[in-house]
């Protein structure tokens, strides 16, 4: 089954939709409204879909077009919307609601608060979509042509049951009522995953629907390869994957699998025939599970030892968030001057004089240390040298406090604030009285004048909150502390995510006849039984550029310079456990210290001998 786990109740929903308002006519967000008519669907028909208005903003022109129209018709573009957010990893949930909630405002419709469980969903979603899919027309417009067309059935429940009846009536709406420019692939994929996951792969991209099976040709079986359509090749592809590589591994076939997603997404042969290569965007599936952690904890720290990406993920993590916050857009797809605003550090004199309009700065950066204190994180008087040459002391804001004023300025964006090595401050001293203020229930929200958990500034003696679009993302190496020796306070308040070594990321690349998957795999078994597992070898000491290093050069380098001084620092100088890691050949535990000939031109092979011969063991063994 192609359901996506991390978005149960996406599923459950949507379910919820296809009965109250296709099969019924109810409305999904006010269940006891009878909405969904077929009568209420042509008006919509009229004056939104056969009227369009070219021009102005998209929320202007929705508007002008049902302010004709009555209550009920409102309703059902509320419940479309929703319907149109529950697939995005993209739009935080907060936006989500704030489109339905638009809606409603200008009708003066009650919607329930954003603080109910109903509205939980939002924080979940199986894909991150695109420009295509964000503009909204397109999408909105599938939905209500789709369900007048539903509403004409005779027995609507036997249609819906029918995924196959489902999916040509969908494109039979694309072919003959909507213009090849305006045909909304993203939606209509959309509806058959979250309807039909068992049939379905959450791809909402034809481009990548076609790039996969083109690769995976040989997996297909023979009859479905001349009879099926594209989505029962997937299906085909997906069942030969979990029957053979998948049939005892922890995690679910995806084709957005690191490893996976590599080999299909590679092939660039594929004509663009269907308008939807601007909804490609890089799938990480990682990458979606920290943007809802982040989302529901307002801050993270990833933790794991040194080399799993965890600094790599915190920017990544950042930029994505920042990215569809404030531009609406995925990473990958903004200008090259929006990708500049998001690196830390970036400083434009113009865009600074306007912060005030939400530009620049949404993105800092900084490294705790044992020296890190207070009046670098919040305020304090710092030595300044006068006009007269004269020393003197000057009370100045530190980051976290420039951050949360800048985003009290602009409560419409996200600020992030990436915290490196955040184990290596000393936590209380550094927060002081804030830690409080940081939990998300705690959190200066713009319509409150006077929040109940604001505090007074010691030093300043400012009144002072932590305003809710503030953002803060941690990075802890394992290898310095344990996470059980980290201040409680700290761990109660961050969501926690444990980045590991992910061998499946080199299991494709061979130097020298040496898997780099299989040696990375082994060394770090060895490392586990003898000093720890969180002091583990991180597969980004074997990558380059985000991809594996390819030359025997590289490997050596890696190796002697990174690699053996950190096995070094591991095992504190104890040449014994540092030989049964590596080998006789590498380490002379006797003699307490490395074989100086693998340091020389006539050492490499010996390197890479005893590197096969750590693999060859494991071999034998099996």
């Amino acid at each position: 089954m192609a359901k996506y786990p991390n978005c149960p109740e996406v599923y459950e929903v949507f379910q919820e939709f296809m009965k109250q308002c296709l099969e019924n006519d109810k409305s999904l967000i006010w269940p006891d409204k009878e909405v969904w008519t077929l009568e209420n669907l042509q008006k919509i028909k009229t004056n939104f879909i056969d009227n369009p208005l070219w021009g102005r903003d998209f929320w202007t022109k929705i508007f002008e077009q049902f302010s004709g129209l009555n209550e009920e018709c409102w309703c059902i573009l509320a419940d479309a919307f929703f319907a149109y957010v529950l697939p995005s990893t993209y739009m935080k949930p907060e936006k989500k609601y704030e489109y339905i909630n638009k809606i409603c405002e200008e009708k003066q419709i009650d919607l329930p608060e954003f603080s109910e469980d109903r509205w939980n969903v939002f924080n979940q979603g199986f894909t991150r979509t695109g420009i295509q899919y964000h503009q909204k027309y397109k999408q909105l417009w599938l939905i209500f042509l789709f369900a007048i067309e539903i509403k004409k059935k005779n027995n609507r429940r036997s249609f819906l049951e029918d995924h196959r009846a489902v999916k040509n009536l969908l494109f039979k709406i694309l072919d003959n009522d909507i213009e090849p420019q305006d045909r909304a692939y993203g939606m209509l994929n959309a509806i058959l995953h979250m309807g039909y996951p068992e049939y379905y792969e959450r791809m909402i991209s034809q481009e990548d629907k076609k790039k996969a099976v083109k690769y995976y040709q040989d997996r297909i079986d023979e009859n479905i390869k001349e009879e099926g359509d594209i989505d029962d090749k997937l299906l085909s592809i997906r069942k030969s994957f979990e029957e053979k590589e998948f049939e005892s591994k922890d995690d679910n076939f995806d084709f957005y699998l690191s490893g996976i997603k590599e080999e299909w997404r590679e092939d660039k042969s594929i004509p663009d025939n269907d308008s939807d290569t601007e909804d490609i965007v890089d799938e990480d599936p990682l990458l979606d599970e920290l943007v809802k952690s982040l989302r529901r904890h307002k801050q993270i720290i990833l933790y794991g030892p040194p080399g799993t990406g965890k600094t790599y993920y915190a920017k990544k993590l950042a930029r994505t968030v920042i990215a569809q916050d404030n531009f609406e857009k995925d990473y990958d797809q903004l200008s090259k001057k929006e990708k500049q605003i998001l690196q830390p550090g970036y400083v434009n004199e113009e865009e600074d004089r306007t912060v005030n309009k939400g530009n620049g700065k949404y993105l800092r950066f900084s490294t705790f240390h044992p020296a890190y204190g207070y009046e670098d994180f919040i305020e304090g008087y710092r030595p300044i040298v006068t006009e007269k040459g004269q020393p003197a002391f000057e009370l100045k804001d530190g980051i976290f406090k420039k951050v949360c004023c800048d985003a009290k300025k602009n409560p419409e964006k996200s600020f992030v604030l990436i915290i490196d090595e955040i184990n290596r401050g000393d936590i209380p001293k550094i927060f002081g009285e804030l830690i409080t203020l940081i939990e998300p229930d705690k959190r200066w929200n713009p319509k409150d004048d006077s929040p109940d958990t604001a505090v007074t500034l010691p030093t300043s003696s400012e009144t002072f909150a932590v305003p809710e679009n503030v953002i803060i993302i941690g990075t802890m190496n394992t290898a310095d502390q344990s996470i059980a020796l980290l201040d409680v306070a700290l761990r109660r308040r961050f969501g926690f995510r444990e980045l590991m070594p992910m061998p499946e990321l080199l299991e494709n690349q061979e130097i020298e006849g040496i898997n780099l998957g299989d040696w990375l795999k082994e060394l770090n078994h060895r490392v586990q039984e003898k000093v720890g597992r969180n002091l583990q070898v991180g597969h980004s000491y074997l990558m380059k550029n985000e991809k594996p290093i390819n030359s025997k050069e590289l490997l050596l380098a890696s190796i002697t310079d990174e690699i053996l001084p950190l096995l070094q620092e591991y095992c504190y100088n104890d040449y014994s456990t540092l030989e049964e890691i590596l080998g006789p050949k590498i380490v002379n535990g006797h003699k307490g210290g490395f074989n100086q000939q693998i340091f020389s031109a006539n050492g490499q092979e010996i390197v890479i001998g005893s590197i096969k011969e750590m693999i060859d063991e494991v071999e034998e063994d099996e």
